[in-house]
C-alpha cells in the first residue's frame, strides 16, 4: 500500500500525527510498515515502544488532495496535521472515531485500516522503489496487524506509484513553501520556487536587486532544506516548472567560471550509504543587471492580446 496515511496519537501527551508509509502485505492480517525516527510516527511508536505497549495506528486510503498534502507536509512536532489540513480547507474537517481503536480519522475517507504496530517487533520488508526510482533494499521495519477494515460503499482503492509526478508533486510542495520562506526572509523578491520533478534540485525565479544576490538565495534554500543538491536561481522571466526554459536561462545566462558554487561536505540526504548527496552546488543562471536590455527575451508584438478561443470553435 503506498497511499495510505497513517494516524496515530503520542502516548503522553495525545498529540495526533499523519503521515505517508508504505505497507507490505505479508499475510491476511499483517502487513509490514516503514517507519523510524526522526519521522514522527517513528518517534511516537518508540514511545510507546518503552511502554512496552503495542502503538494503535489507522491507515486511510482514499483521501481528498489537502488531506494528502497535510500528510505528507513536514510540520512541527505536536502540530495535528489535521488541524493544518482544516486551515488549507478554511473549515473544520470531519472526523469520526474508529471503531476498534482510539484514533480518528477523516469521516469521508474511502477505506480505514484499523490495527496496531507491534512493540518490539521488527521482520525483513522490501524491496520498495523509491522516490530517486531506485529500491530500497529489504531491511528490518515494523510490523502492523489488522483489527478491523471500514469502508464506504463501492469503496475506491487509491495508490501512488513512487518516482512518478504524482509522487514527488505531492513531496514537493511543502518542501517548497520551507524554501520560500527562508528565502523571502533574505528580503528578496521571489516569484516561485520548483522542487519538481526531483526532490533534490530546485529553480528559484527572482526579480534581481543586485549582483551576488542569487548566491545569497541558494544558500538560504540549503540552510532551509538540507535534502537539496543542486540550487539554480533565475530571472523571474524564467518560468521555473519548465526545464526547457531553465535550460535556456543556463546556457545563455550562466557564467560558469563565477556563476557556479561548490559546498563540500555539507549536510545532505540521509539514506547515502556512497556518499553522493553531501555536496552542495549552487547556480546563478540570471542575466547581469548592467546589461539587462541586451537579456530582454523577444516577444511576439501583440501575443498578450492574442485570445486562443477567438479561433477555435
Amino acid at each position: 500500500m503506498t497511499a495510505g496515511i497513517a494516524v496515530a496519537k503520542d502516548p503522553d501527551t495525545g498529540y495526533r500525527n499523519a503521515s505517508f508509509n508504505r505497507m507490505q502485505l505479508k499475510g491476511s492480517k499483517k502487513f509490514g510498515i516503514r517507519m523510524m525516527p526522526p519521522q514522527h510516527l517513528g518517534v511516537i511508536q518508540s514511545k510507546a515502544e518503552a511502554k512496552g505497549r503495542n502503538l494503535e495506528v489507522a491507515v486511510v486510503i482514499g483521501n481528498h488532495p489537502i488531506e494528502m498534502l497535510a500528510g505528507s507536509a513536514t510540520l512541527p512536532y505536536n502540530v495535528d496535521h489535521f488541524t493544518f489540513a482544516s486551515a488549507l480547507r478554511r473549515e473544520p474537517l470531519r472526523l469520526v472515531k474508529c471503531k476498534t481503536i482510539d484514533v480518528e480519522v477523516p469521516a469521508d475517507a474511502e477505506i480505514v485500516l484499523e490495527g496496531e504496530v507491534l512493540a518490539n517487533v521488527r521482520e525483513d520488508e522490501g524491496p520498495y522503489g523509491d522516490f530517486m526510482q531506485y529500491y530500497v533494499p529489504v531491511a528490518k521495519n515494523h510490523v502492523f496487524i489488522l483489527k478491523a477494515i471500514t469502508h464506504r460503499r463501492n469503496p475506491i482503492y487509491q495508490t501512488i506509484l513512487a518516482g512518478t509526478v504524482e509522487d514527488t508533486t505531492l513531496l514537493a510542495l511543502s518542501r517548497e513553501a520551507l524554501i520560500y520562506k527562508a528565502v523571502r526572509n533574505t528580503g528578496s523578491d521571489v516569484k516561485a520556487v520548483s522542487l519538481t520533478p526531483n526532490l533534490f534540485n530546485c529553480v528559484i525565479s527572482i526579480k534581481k536587486r543586485f549582483e551576488g544576490e542569487p548566491k545569497n538565495v541558494a544558500m538560504a534554500a540549503f540552510g532551509a532544506y538540507y535534502w537539496l543538491k543542486y540550487c539554480i536561481v533565475v530571472d523571474d522571466d524564467v518560468n521555473p516548472y519548465d526545464l526547457d526554459d531553465v535550460w535556456w536561462a543556463l546556457a545563455t545566462r550562466s557564467k560558469p567560471d563565477t556563476g557556479i558554487f561548490i559546498i563540500p561536505s555539507a549536510r545532505g540526504f540521509p539514506r547515502d550509504p556512497h556518499n553522493l548527496h553531501q555536496t552542495k552546488v549552487g547556480i546563478d543562471a540570471t542575466a547581469p543587471l548592467s546589461a539587462k536590455e541586451e537579456y530582454k527575451r523577444r516577444r511576439i508584438p501583440g501575443e498578450e492580446a492574442i485570445k486562443l478561443e477567438d479561433y477555435t470553435l
